[in-house]
């Protein structure tokens, strides 16, 4: 998956790196997370999966489960937004509008079992990343954990009132501009 970004900003992961455990983050896991977010998209969007790694099938697999029992209809999938007034920009993993409810959803796969604080700020600066760029809206965002066994997810609602959280983001990233002014990198 291309996650490379040529917008001269830094991302919403550059932002909030310094300030999560890493500990987890070895280059198993950041491999899985890539294999799978690739599945996920190609899935969502309708082409050829890549074959994965008998270990990385099973998050598939309880993505693949989560995605056709919810989500309606797809709206952004692993798209680069760019806001160029606050200087900032990620890459949402999908934003759709899931079945009996009104409104678009952000949805953030992760094939971690342990939930972080980062989490609900990173999702609220992807939605604010959505309503600047694209105007699209969300109601809510969610962070959808993918289990290592192929079964249901776990889903975690971030409220509709995002603005404290995206508030203590815009904190983070004006300390990083402050920092690095030239948008280098922690």
């Amino acid at each position: 998956m291309n996650y490379q970004n040529l917008s001269g900003f830094p991302s919403v992961t550059t932002i909030l790196r310094p300030y999560i455990d890493a500990t987890w983050f070895t280059d198993e896991a950041r491999g899985r997370g890539s294999a799978v977010h690739e599945a996920c998209t190609a899935y969502l969007m309708g082409t050829l999966c890549p074959p994965l790694a008998p270990e990385h099938q099973p998050y598939f697999d309880s993505a693949r489960r989560w995605i056709n029992m919810a989500v309606d209809k797809v709206l952004l999938c692993e798209e680069r937004l760019v806001d160029p007034v606050l200087r900032y920009c990620g890459k949402p993993d999908l934003i759709c509008t899931l079945r009996r409810e009104p409104g678009a959803v952000l949805i953030d796969f992760k094939t971690s079992q342990a939930e972080y604080p980062a989490w609900k700020l990173q999702v609220a600066a992807y939605r604010k990343l959505a309503a600047g760029e694209k105007k699209i809206f969300t109601v809510r965002g969610l962070s959808v954990r993918l289990k290592s066994d192929g079964s249901g997810c776990l889903v975690k609602e971030y409220p509709a009132n995002y603005e404290r959280a995206f508030n203590i983001f815009q904190s983070l990233l004006n300390a990083h501009h402050y920092f690095y002014p030239t948008g280098g990198k922690p």
